[in-house]
C-alpha cells in the first residue's frame, strides 16, 4: 500500500497524537490486510496461530540453568566471604554431596513407600554428613558462641548458612529434573553447572562491598515501577534520605554506621534506586536528594524522552520497536549521577527482561558478572524502564566486562516488585515500596475497547505485586528455617549442651542485634516471619503500598508536575506516618533520627514545597502535553 488510499492520508506519529490508541489500533489493523480499519480484519488478525517454534530462537541448556540455580542459592550474605568462596570453589570441584542428594531425593520420589518420610530424612542426613566433612567441625562448647565478638560466632554462622543453602540447592535440582521432563539430569550437566554456579557465586560475594554482620542486620529497599507514579516512592525516599543524612552527621544521638546495604528496583524503581545509590556516595548525599526531588516534581515529557516520527504501521511491518526513546533520562543520568556510585558501600540492582530468552536480568553494580563501562552500566538501568511497544528496547547491557546482546525491556513484565532479589542476596531487613495500592481501585464503566485494554494492562502489572511480595516472604522464611534446622542439628551435638542455649543461638536472639519493635505492617492476608519464632529475628519486612487516598495518578508516559507533586507529598507524609517503623526496620537508631518522626505532615510538606522549582520553569499547560520528535 502507498501512503494514500483514495483521499485518505495514513497518519504518522506526531506531537500531541493519541499514541496508545493509534499505535495499538494500527498494529492490529495492519496485520489484517488492506481493509485495515475494519473490525473484521482486526479479529481475523487476532485469530491467527502462533506457528512452529523458531529454530533460531535462543535456547538455554540445562547446564546453564543449573549454574543459575546454584548461584541463586549460594550467593547469600556471609560474615567472611573470602573463606566461604574457598568452600564454594571446593564444592565446584567435588560436587558429590549435592549430586548424591539429588539422586537420593529423585529415587524417593520415584519409588514412594510407607517409609518415604524416613528415607527423605536419610537423604538429608547423608548429605549433611558428607558436606560437613570438608567444613569446620561442630564447636566443642557453646560458651564461645555466647560472646558475639568471638570470631567463632561468625565461623559457625557461615558454616550453617552454606550447609543450609547447599541442602536447598539439592532439593531445587531434584525439582528441576521433574519439571523439565527429560529423564535423569546428566552427570555432566550437573557437574559443569554446579562448577560454573559456584564459581560465579564465589566471585560475587568476594566483590561485594557489604557483608553479613553479627551485630547489625543487613538492610535493603525494594521498589516497584509505575512511571510518573513513582513520585510517591520518590517522596518517601527523599524524606528517608534526609533523616538518614541528618542523623549520620550528628555528634550525639546520631546513627553512625547506619545505611542501606542493598537497593533493588524495577522500572521507575530502578531510577530511584540509582539516586539512593548516589546518596551513599560520600559528598553526594544532599545532591542526590535534590536530583530526586527535581526529577519527580518538575519533569515533563519533552525533558525525558522523544517520540519516533514514523508511519504507525511500521510498528507491525517495519523495524520500529517502540514509540519513544528515553534520551532525556539517559542524559540526566550521565550529567547528574557520578560513576563513583559503582564503587560505594551500597549495592544497586536493576531488573529487566530479555524478550528473546524470557530471562529476568537483575544486574548488580557489584557483581563481576555484570561488569562493564559506565555507558553500559547505565544501559542496565535504562533497560528496566522500557515498557513494551511504548519505548525502544535496549539491545545490549554490560556483562563480564563486555556486552550481552538481546532485547531488554521493563522488568515489570516478570518482576514488578523484586523482593526475591533481596532475599537471594541475604538481606535481613527490607523496606518494600509500591507505587500503587494493595487493591487496584474501582473505575467507572469503560467507554470503549481501548479503555478496557489500558485497564487490563494496569491490572496485569499491578495486581501480581502483592503476590510477588508474599512469594519473597515465604522464600525468605523457607531459606532461614532450613538454616535454623541445620543450626539445631549441629549444636545439639555439642557435649553438655542445653536446648535453651541452642534455641537462643539458632533463633539469632540475645546479642545479635536489637529485636524488632512494633507490629508487622502489611495487609490482613500477610503471614510474615513474626508468626515463626524460629526466623523472626533473621528476616523482617515492612510493606509501604500507596495509601488509598483520592489522588489522580498518571497514565502511560505522561509526566505532569501538577499530578506528580501531590504524589510526592503523599510519599513524604506516608514516611512520617510510618516513621518509627521504617527507621527500626532499617536499623536507623538514635534520638536524632527518631525526633524526625515528630515532625507534622504540614511541616514535611512545607519542606518539599520550599524546595520545588516554580511550575512555570518546569512547563505548564500545553507544554506538559507536548511530545518532542526524535531527531
Amino acid at each position: 500500500m502507498s501512503g494514500r488510499e483514495g483521499s485518505r492520508v495514513i497518519p504518522r506519529v506526531r506531537s500531541g497524537s493519541s499514541i496508545p490508541l493509534v499505535a495499538v489500533l494500527c498494529v492490529l489493523a495492519t496485520q489484517a490486510g488492506c481493509p485495515w480499519l475494519r473490525t473484521p480484519g482486526v479479529l481475523k488478525a487476532l485469530n491467527g496461530t502462533s506457528g512452529p517454534a523458531d529454530p533460531n530462537a535462543p535456547k538455554i541448556d540445562l547446564a546453564t540453568r543449573i549454574a543459575r540455580l546454584t548461584k541463586a542459592h549460594l550467593a547469600d550474605a556471609y560474615v567472611e566471604p573470602g573463606r566461604v568462596a574457598e568452600w564454594l570453589d571446593a564444592l565446584g570441584q567435588k560436587p558429590g554431596p549435592v549430586t548424591d542428594l539429588v539422586s537420593c531425593l529423585v529415587k524417593v520420589r520415584d519409588q514412594p513407600s510407607a517409609g518415604a518420610g524416613q528415607t527423605l530424612r536419610q537423604c538429608y542426613d547423608a548429605f549433611t554428613s558428607r558436606a560437613s566433612a570438608s567444613l569446620p567441625p561442630v564447636p566443642t562448647s557453646m560458651n564461645p558462641l555466647k560472646t558475639r565478638t568471638n570470631p567463632e560466632v561468625g565461623l559457625e554462622l557461615d558454616v550453617e548458612r552454606i550447609l543450609a543453602n547447599t541442602r536447598a540447592l539439592g532439593a531445587s535440582l531434584a525439582a528441576l529434573q521433574q519439571l523439565v521432563g527429560r529423564g535423569p539430569l546428566l552427570a555432566t550437566d550437573l557437574e559443569s553447572g554446579i562448577a560454573e554456579g559456584t564459581r560465579r557465586a564465589a566471585a560475587y560475594i568476594k566483590a561485594r562491598s557489604w557483608r553479613r554482620s553479627v551485630s547489625r542486620p543487613t538492610t535493603a529497599i525494594v521498589m516497584s515501577g509505575g512511571a510518573a507514579n513513582g513520585a510517591f516512592s520518590a517522596g518517601l525516599v527523599w524524606r528517608l534520605l534526609e533523616v538518614l543524612e541528618s542523623c549520620r552527621g550528628a555528634t550525639s544521638g546520631g546513627c553512625p554506621g547506619a545505611g542501606i546495604d542493598l537497593v533493588a528496583g524495577t522500572s521507575t524503581g530502578a531510577l530511584i534506586s540509582l539516586v539512593v545509590d548516589m546518596a551513599s556516595t560520600p559528598g553526594y548525599e544532599s545532591r542526590a536528594r535534590d536530583v530526586l526531588l527535581d526529577a519527580y516534581t518538575c519533569s515533563v515529557n519533552t525533558r525525558l524522552y522523544c517520540v519516533q516520527s514514523a508511519w504507525v504501521w511500521s510498528l507491525a511491518t517495519g523495524d520500529l520497536k517502540g514509540l519513544a526513546r528515553f534520551d532525556g533520562i539517559r542524559q540526566m543520568i550521565k550529567s547528574k549521577v557520578p560513576e563513583a556510585t559503582e564503587t560505594n558501600a551500597t549495592e544497586r540492582v536493576a531488573v529487566s527482561v530479555d524478550f528473546e530468552s524470557g530471562d529476568v536480568y537483575a544486574q548488580s553494580d557489584q557483581d563481576p558478572e555484570d561488569a562493564g563501562d559506565w555507558d553500559h552500566r547505565i544501559d542496565s538501568v535504562m533497560a528496566s524502564i522500557v515498557e513494551p511497544v511504548l519505548a525502544e528496547p535496549i539491545s545490549e547491557v554490560s556483562h563480564n566486562g563486555g556486552r550481552l546482546r538481546g532485547t531488554f525491556l521493563d522488568g515489570g513484565v516478570r518482576s514488578g516488585l523484586p523482593l526475591l532479589e533481596a532475599v537471594r542476596r541475604g538481606a535481613e531487613r527490607v523496606l518494600v515500596i509500591n507505587t500503587s495500592g494493595i487493591e487496584p481501585g474501582r473505575q467507572g464503566p469503560p467507554k470503549n475497547a481501548f479503555k478496557i485494554l489500558m485497564r487490563t494492562i494496569d491490572l496485569l502489572s499491578g495486581q501480581p505485586r502483592p503476590g510477588e511480595v508474599q512469594q519473597g516472604e515465604l522464600a525468605a522464611v523457607e531459606r532461614r528455617w532450613i538454616e535454623y534446622n541445620v543450626c539445631t542439628e549441629r549444636l545439639l551435638q555439642v557435649p553438655g549442651v542445653s536446648r535453651p542455649d541452642v534455641t537462643s543461638f539458632c533463633e539469632r536472639r540475645e546479642g545479635f542485634y536489637p529485636p524488632p519493635q512494633g507490629l508487622e505492617a502489611a495487609p490482613p492476608s500477610f503471614m510474615g516471619p513474626a508468626f515463626f519464632q524460629q526466623v523472626a529475628s533473621s528476616w523482617r519486612t515492612s510493606w509501604l503500598f500507596r495509601p488509598e487516598v483520592d489522588l489522580p495518578g498518571a497514565e502511560g508516559y505522561a509526566f505532569d508536575p501538577q499530578i506528580m507533586r501531590p504524589l510526592f507529598e503523599l510519599g513524604a507524609t506516608t514516611f512520617q506516618h510510618r516513621c518509627n517503623e521504617i527507621l527500626d526496620v532499617l536499623g536507623i537508631w538514635g534520638s536524632v533520627a527518631h525526633s524526625a518522626c515528630l515532625l507534622s505532615d504540614e511541616d514535611v510538606v512545607k519542606k518539599a514545597r520550599d524546595a520545588y522549582t516554580p511550575l512555570e520553569r518546569c512547563g505548564t499547560g500545553e507544554q506538559v502535553q507536548e511530545l518532542r520528535t526524535c531527531e
